[in-house]
C-alpha cells in the first residue's frame, strides 16, 4: 500500500505541483469502503491502470465510472469514491492556471467536472495509462508522467505556433 506525493522534473514543475500514487491492494473476501472526499482546490489527471473507480456527487447524485483516465476540475461538493480490489490511480496535479495554459480551458469550465481525459488531452493517454499498466515500478511511473507532460507541452507549443 502507498499513498505518497512525489516532485515533478525540474522542467515540468512549471506545469505540475506533484505526482501522486496510490496503490492499494485488497482480498477478494474484503468488503472496500467507499470513501468521501471533500472538496479540493485541484485540477487533475488521473490514469487507473488497474481497477477503476465509481464517483458519486452527494449533492447532485450524478454517477461517473468505469473510466479508465479521467481529466477533473476542482470540486465544490463532496464526491464519494468506490474502488476496486487492486487498485492504482497515478494522478498528475497541476498547477493553478497551468490547464488553461496548457489546452486554453478556463478553470471555471471544469469545477465539478469528472471527464474521460481523451476529451482534454487526446487518445495519447490511453497508451500512457497501458504504459503505466507495464510499469517496474513506482519511479518508473514518474518518469511516464514526466515525458508525457514535456510530449503534450511540445505539441501544444507546434499547433500554438501554426
Amino acid at each position: 500500500m502507498i499513498l505518497k506525493d512525489f516532485l515533478p522534473a525540474p522542467d515540468v514543475q512549471s506545469f505540475v505541483q506533484l505526482f501522486r500514487i496510490v496503490h492499494l491492494e485488497f482480498s477478494r473476501e474484503e468488503e472496500i469502503p467507499c470513501k468521501a472526499y471533500p472538496p479540493r482546490p485541484e485540477q487533475c489527471l488521473a490514469f487507473y491502470p488497474y481497477d477503476r473507480e465509481t464517483v458519486h456527487y452527494a449533492t447532485s447524485r450524478k454517477t461517473v465510472s468505469n473510466l479508465p483516465v479521467v481529466f477533473y476540475g476542482q470540486f465544490t461538493e463532496v464526491t464519494n469514491r468506490m474502488i476496486g480490489h487492486r487498485f492504482l490511480v497515478f494522478q498528475i496535479v497541476f498547477l493553478p492556471g497551468a490547464i488553461y495554459q496548457l489546452t486554453g480551458i478556463p478553470s471555471n469550465e471544469l469545477v465539478n467536472e469528472y471527464l474521460d481525459a481523451s476529451l482534454v488531452f487526446g487518445n495519447q493517454v490511453h497508451h500512457i495509462n497501458e504504459q503505466l499498466f507495464e510499469a517496474p515500478d513506482y519511479a518508473a511511473m514518474i518518469a511516464i508522467g514526466n515525458q508525457f507532460i514535456r510530449t503534450f507541452w511540445q505539441n501544444q507549443k507546434q499547433q500554438f505556433s501554426r
